[in-house]
């Protein structure tokens, strides 16, 4: 890998095309989590959920106040809520129909409504980015840092360990031009930096079970915290340096990074290791998000008409 030592240039760095192909990369390590840990149940996967989860907070971070500098909170509801809720909701009978057809289907899927916690997540990031934002910068930073307090001491691990990360998006973008200044080459050391600081941290999570720890204290919430967060930045500083002819691989996953989460949850519980089940897996997925994606986008456009 040859690696610039060249500016990355303000106008393209973090450009739309990179942070799509991030999303591609964010859902690939999603799914690779679900499937290994799930569907074939090997423990080495496990932190790669959290990973990929921190990558798309970040990215969704960064995305939203990049389109604050642009057009404030014009249409903010219309462009951000609608593009999360109506594929959920387009999701839902879909979900139905597949199951009734689908070699994965669980035999209780009728009995529940599938809830994603990302989603529910993401909806608070972005009304507390709505009301706190705007504001003047030290009461805005007082909120915000109060809500990550909050937020990481009162829920679970699962979502206490991404306290940070859609906010570090934020940051990143209000700071996107001291980065752009840096040659490939730093970019790689910082990306280096953050993986050891994650490494090491996945290391002393080790001892924490090992001395029984319980998974919703603190300490291995902040230990979770320190892992995730580092290394997706790793990952996402590392495409930075890359050149486009490998990032294209991923814009296409990218593109559909939402339809791909939505689509592949209720599914990999029931791959159970079989080799077959992970073909028709990869085959549904791939089919229900491009039908969800076609569907979201021709009815987002007749509520754009009139919102």
């Amino acid at each position: 890998m040859k690696l610039e030592s060249k500016n990355l240039g303000y106008n393209h760095f973090a450009d739309i095309n990179t942070t799509t192909t991030l999303k591609g990369v964010a859902i690939l390590i999603i799914i690779i989590h679900h499937v290994g840990v799930n569907g074939f149940f090997c423990n080495y996967f496990n932190p790669l959920g959290g990973i990929g989860v921190a990558m798309f907070l970040f990215l969704s971070g960064y995305g939203i106040t990049e389109s604050y500098k642009k057009n404030k909170l014009n249409k903010f509801w219309s462009k951000k809520i609608f593009r999360i809720i109506v594929p959920y909701l387009v999701w839902l009978p879909l979900y139905y129909i597949s199951m009734q057809f689908s070699i994965l289907a669980s035999p209780n899927y009728f009995e529940t409504i599938p809830r994603f916690w990302f989603i529910e997540y993401l909806l608070i990031m972005y009304t507390a980015f709505y009301f706190f934002f705007p504001l003047k910068n030290e009461l805005s930073i007082v909120l915000i840092c109060s809500l990550c307090i909050i937020l990481f001491l009162a829920l679970n691990n699962l979502r206490a360990e991404q306290s940070l990360s859609f906010w570090t998006g934020v940051l990143f973008s209000l700071h996107k031009e001291k980065f752009a200044k840096n040659g490939s080459k730093r970019l790689f050391s910082i990306a280096l930096l953050f993986f050891i600081i994650g490494s090491i941290a996945l290391l002393f999570k080790q001892q924490l079970e090992l001395m029984g720890f319980e998974s919703d204290g603190i300490p291995m919430k902040a230990t979770n915290l320190i892992i995730k967060l580092p290394i997706g930045l790793s990952i996402i500083l590392l495409f930075f340096t890359l050149k486009n002819n490998f990032k294209r691989w991923f814009i296409l996953l990218g593109s559909y990074s939402y339809e791909l989460y939505l689509v592949h949850i209720p599914f990999f519980m029931t791959i159970d290791k079989k080799v077959l089940f992970l073909f028709f897996f990869i085959i549904q997925s791939v089919f229900l998000a491009y039908i969800l994606h076609i569907s979201s986008r021709f009815i987002n456009k007749k509520i754009e008409k009139y919102v």
